[in-house]
């Protein structure tokens, strides 16, 4: 039977924004794996990741489960997020996962949690940080960007993306109402 619902859901599903989001997922994974594979290369078999706004937080779970299952290296992830339904999504998952030994959950602002791992001289490995810069504007997002490389451990990985200009920018934004910040890779 045709309804509505079923009609805008398929419509939602097939847009390019829809599929880049599933895409984004996809590559978030592969890029956590590589990052943490290369550090571990170098030696260090207990891993700190930092993610930031984490909305990536499934990403960063499933990553660190596979890890768990085979054995190869310790990640413990630091998941910094303002809104408090994030970090409570985020416990329960990792509850879910059995990584509640290896992740901790803080309910902050980024730009005070960064103030406070300057102070505190600690360096992650890996700061991943995907989705947030959709909504920061240029002078936002560079100071962030700057204060990130600061607490980032020489050598380590940053993984951030933006979403692109696209055809449905335009429906996006006035239909559903969904502002963002669209940057090309060159601008990013």
């Amino acid at each position: 039977s045709f309804s509505q619902n079923n009609w805008l859901t398929n419509f939602w599903f097939g847009m390019i924004n829809a599929q880049a989001v599933r895409n984004r997922f996809r590559l978030v994974k592969r890029e956590i794996r590589d990052a943490i594979s290369n550090v571990a290369r170098n030696g260090k078999l207990e891993i700190t990741l930092l993610s930031l706004a984490s909305g990536s937080v499934q990403a960063v779970l499933e990553v660190m489960r596979e890890m768990v299952d085979t054995n190869t290296v310790k990640v413990n992830a630091i998941f910094v997020d303002l809104d408090a339904t994030a970090v409570a999504y985020g416990r329960r998952l990792a509850a879910k996962f059995k990584l509640e030994e290896r992740c901790t959950f803080v309910h902050r602002s980024l730009q005070m949690y960064i103030k406070e791992l300057k102070q505190s001289n600690r360096q992650p490995d890996i700061i991943e940080m995907v989705g947030f810069l959709d909504y920061r504007p240029r002078e936002k997002a560079i100071f962030l960007i700057r204060n990130i490389f600061e607490v980032l451990v020489n050598g380590g990985y940053f993984i951030t993306a933006n979403i692109v200009p696209n055809p449905e920018r335009h429906f996006v934004t006035v239909v559903i109402e969904w502002p963002m910040i669209y940057r090309t890779s060159e601008m990013l």
